[in-house]
């Protein structure tokens, strides 16, 4: 566009002086070396500028597309870890801190993934310390790119506030100071607080956790995440009854989410209310007939009301979202018989296409050439021999400073 621009400009000097007559300048440079001089440097910086400019343009352009491309591959079944090298490598085609800033949000994905392992095999330890260190140096590269996005602290803020559950030694300290320069950047923000409240609530510290989804809900009322996370807290403390209050607030905010009056039929039911949890389930039921917990428990709660037939027609329908699972059909037979039955706990109940974490692998021998990804115990020694020393406290490298993980 530049070359043409030019083209153009000249052309159209050229037919105005000769379509209009009027007296014509003459410039003259060879007469004067010291002006020509001057003039062909100017046009060399200007090409230079010109040229430099169309570069990083395209190298920008470039960057946008694969990142673009990267994230439509979410939606066509593009595996994680082939979308976190696309966005490596739009990374390093420009230095943006929104590249950054997604990859860190995967590490943080993964990290969670793998945190709720019972027990965890050393190859997914070894991923967990790859995750935490890829997820603190990509969102640190966020911060330094650009410091004065509050997004980038609050990311880097919620990298080690998952890291702080691990037991990793400065990790809420560091966390904390993330989330109070996110709100200092963003004040008026509630995501910040309710995050503050999220790290606070990890580490034990659930009154004042309470204290920021309070503060949350105070800033934005219809703030829905909020008030969810505060119901959960009132559980956590032995508050049922603020914990049913708060989620019939997040029903009336959130009339069509069947997750709503399932979670409420969850707390009726701890807190003896079985009437008012059979309503509740019926209603998550109704909103999404495919819910397979919320007729599970539904089915409870009418075993409980001596609606064996309600429960069965319940259980049949759990029975089919969950072909897989042995016990539903032994139950099922039971209350068909008339026995006294041990009801399973939900955790034998699943959904329908549960998302898969196996085969997913994020350590590697090679050394990518980015500073966003760095190899963090590969999967195996120099000698080959795989590292199977679990109980030692992993020391992990961040690039920036090293944590320990206890």
């Amino acid at each position: 566009m530049l070359i043409l621009a030019a083209v153009f400009t000249g052309l159209t000097f050229a037919v105005y002086g000769g379509l209009v007559p009027q007296a014509n300048r003459m410039l003259t440079f060879g007469n004067d070396r010291r002006t020509g001089f001057v003039l062909v440097a100017s046009i060399m910086v200007l090409i230079i500028t010109s040229v430099t400019t169309m570069y990083m343009a395209g190298r920008h352009y470039a960057a946008s597309y694969v990142f673009a491309e990267s994230l439509a591959g979410i939606a066509e079944g593009t595996s994680l870890e082939q979308v976190e090298r696309s966005i490596t490598t739009a990374y390093d085609l420009s230095n943006s801190d929104v590249y950054a800033r997604q990859v860190a949000s995967y590490q943080i994905a993964r990290m969670n993934t793998l945190f709720t392992l019972g027990d965890p095999t050393p190859e997914q330890q070894q991923q967990f310390q790859a995750a935490v260190a890829n997820g603190v140096n990509a969102a640190q590269l966020a911060v330094d790119t650009d410091g004065s996005d509050a997004l980038n602290w609050a990311t880097l803020g919620a990298v080690y506030s998952v890291i702080s559950l691990a037991g990793i030694e400065g990790a809420y300290d560091r966390g904390k100071e993330a989330f109070l320069q996110a709100r200092a950047l963003d004040p008026h923000n509630p995501a910040y607080v309710l995050a503050e409240a999220q790290l606070e609530s990890r580490n034990g510290n659930l009154e004042s956790a309470k204290a920021f989804a309070q503060e949350a809900i105070t800033m934005r009322p219809r703030y829905i995440e909020a008030v969810n996370f505060l119901s959960q807290l009132e559980v956590a403390t032995g508050n049922l009854e603020g914990a049913i209050n708060s989620t019939l607030a997040a029903v009336r905010l959130e009339p069509q989410n069947p997750s709503r009056p399932y979670q409420l039929g969850v707390l009726y039911s701890s807190d003896g209310q079985i009437e008012n949890a059979t309503v509740a389930f019926e209603r998550a039921v109704v909103l999404d007939p495919q819910f397979a917990n919320a007729r599970y428990f539904l089915a409870l709660a009418y075993v409980e009301q001596g609606r064996v037939a309600d429960a069965i027609e319940q259980l049949r329908v759990v029975a089919e979202l969950n072909p897989d699972n042995v016990d539903l059909p032994v139950l099922i037979g039971q209350l068909e018989a008339g026995q006294n039955v041990a009801i399973p706990e939900v955790g034998d109940v699943t959904e329908p296409d549960p998302v898969s974490t196996d085969g997913e692998s994020v350590t590697t021998a090679d050394i990518p050439d980015t500073p966003l990804i760095s190899p963090v115990n590969p999967g195996s020694l120099p000698n080959g021999d795989a590292n199977d020393d679990a109980g030692t406290p992993a020391i992990i490298d961040t690039g920036s400073e090293t944590i320990e993980a206890e």
